[in-house]
């Protein structure tokens, strides 16, 4: 971890010493240099300690000289510093030592997380001193930001829910979201430094960020410190860190850099009790509860706008509308805080369903969700579970959610994330050399591990139910997973493995695009997407 200017710059204001920048044409060449860092070579960004200077008219402080190479030309167009403090060169270097020790400490404990499948959270609770406090929001556009510094209960009220819930906050913004833009102005926080933003190019996903052991790498980190310029480079060298992580990559034989991101997770919305909870607790009398419905009429498709017409006349407290030549209903009813949280919208959905089932039409039902600017977001996961609905119907036996007419979306979470994945990369350059020497000794072999190995880790890896559903001994199934393991060395209790396991056999069951073998309905393999 390097001492930058700006990490230098506010670790002098904490020391309460004054800081003067001075443009030079050359790079200075000191004694010191070579005392404090005997074996150094001149690297971009790095400070070095050159020797004291006694100004004049401050004879009882030492002005200690900083030089910084600002590029990669060692001798060339750097800055150096003065530093005007209360103490004697080694005293201030020794100061600045400890700065480094401690950055260097937190990069360590950095590695361990990133190799043993930290999640987000773990490494947020393991920079607490060096990121001030860093605290996990999630705003209306669902970017996760994590809040660095102290705030005043004043200003953010949902840093200090947190702390006292002693849970990531996620939800916090909800208050916000139900409040007009004027209202929320006494809430916003001042000064917001945005330092990393990567998102990914759909609404709902949040691509390459550490979620719940899940490898999604990408996210986005706010400062509260309009001027904390080395919190920048704090943040920016943890995001490089994470994106770079030999431990993400040891198992993927993937050359470092080389793969933008592994997995995509869907950014949910809260559900309704999340939401009342969170509302009632920041003392909210009621809100409103939406949900939209994507639906499709089957050979009725061409009288759909007459059908629409009609549904608006039974059904005149619920929106019906066309988006992108695909009909969805909007419901919202009014919560009151503390009461039975999601059941009135449920009544209110239910009177929806009656009518759809007696059209024969299928329907996909997006999470709730408490304001109306989420309104995209949630038409994309109902049409995404109609979507699942079609799909999926009859392909898989263990899913009987989806041989029914209407699915919600929680059912069809792993199927959207999948779907939006690789509808954007290459499964099999994504895909870890092992699990595919799985799928080939399936298709050579017949032995159908894939399928023990889905229903194993779908039911958190307990040997019993498997076997149940499996109708195998309990033993067996033990004995052929540790086998599994043993063969194409996957570790399965590494958390981190086992989603990623878990998350490849339901995208060869789900067919996203696939270019890999995946079974057919007469028991051999079949090439998909050829």
């Amino acid at each position: 971890m390097k001492l930058t200017k700006n990490i230098f710059q506010d670790f002098c204001e904490e020391q309460g010493w004054s800081f003067r920048a001075h443009a030079t044409a050359k790079f200075r060449m000191y004694s010191a240099i070579r005392i404090y860092y005997p074996d150094c070579e001149l690297s971009a960004n790095y400070l070095y300690v050159t020797d004291p200077v006694t100004h004049p008219s401050e004879r009882d402080k030492a002005l200690v000289d900083i030089c910084l190479v600002t590029d990669g030309k060692a001798t060339v167009n750097g800055f150096s510093y003065t530093v005007i403090a209360s103490c004697s060169l080694p005293a201030f270097f020794a100061t600045l030592q400890t700065k480094h020790e401690q950055l260097q400490e937190w990069d360590r404990k950095l590695s361990e997380l990133l190799l043993n499948g930290g999640t987000l959270q773990e490494i947020l609770d393991s920079s607490t001193q060096v990121l001030r406090n860093p605290c996990m929001f999630q705003d209306d556009q669902f970017r996760v930001l994590a809040s660095v510094g102290q705030v005043s209960q004043e200003v953010a009220p949902f840093y200090y829910e947190a702390q006292k819930t002693g849970r990531v906050p996620v939800r916090l913004f909800e208050k916000l979201l139900t409040l007009s833009p004027q209202a929320r102005a006494p809430y916003s926080i001042p000064n917001i430094v945005t330092v990393v933003q990567h998102f990914s190019q759909h609404d709902e996903l949040l691509a390459n960020c550490l979620v719940d052991g899940v490898i999604v790498l990408r996210f986005c980190m706010i400062c509260v410190n309009g001027k904390s310029n080395g919190l920048r480079d704090i943040v920016g060298h943890l995001i490089y860190r994470i994106e770079h992580s030999p431990g993400i990559r040891e198992y993927t034989g993937w050359p470092l850099g080389s793969a933008d991101s592994l997995f995509t997770r869907i950014i949910e919305m809260p559900t309704a009790s999340d939401i009342a909870s969170t509302v009632a607790a920041l003392g909210i009398d009621s809100f409103t509860l939406f949900s939209v419905v994507c639906i499709d009429f089957g050979t009725q498709t061409a009288e759909a706008s007459s059908i629409l017409i009609k549904l608006r006349m039974l059904l005149p407290n619920m929106h019906f509308f066309v988006y992108k030549n695909t009909p969805y209903a909007l419901l919202g009813i009014n919560q009151k805080s503390g009461a039975v949280q999601g059941d009135a919208l449920e009544r209110f959905e239910a009177l929806l369903f009656t009518q759809l089932d007696h059209m024969g039409a299928t329907y996909g039902v997006s999470l709730c969700f408490s304001d109306p600017l989420l309104l995209h977001c949630a038409c994309n996961q109902a049409k995404c579970t109609l979507d699942a609905l079609h799909q999926l119907s009859g392909l898989d036996q263990d899913h009987s959610v989806f041989h029914h007419r209407m699915v919600r979306y929680q059912d069809a979470l792993p199927f959207h994330v999948l779907k939006h994945f690789f509808r954007a990369h290459d499964f099999s350059a994504y895909c870890p050399k092992a699990f595919l020497d799985l799928i080939n000794d399936d298709r050579n072999f017949g032995t159908n591990n894939l399928h023990l190995l889905h229903v194993y880790l779908a039911n958190k890896c307990n040997a019993t139910i498997a076997s149940r559903l499996l109708h195998m001994h309990r033993n067996n199934v033990i004995y052929r997973i540790n086998k599994i393991e043993e063969k194409y060395r996957i570790d399965l209790n590494s958390s981190l493995q086992r989603q990623i396991y878990s998350l490849l056999c339901l995208a060869v069951i789900y067919q996203c695009n696939l270019t890999v073998a995946t079974k057919s309905a007469d028991g051999g393999y079949s090439e998909l997407g050829k």
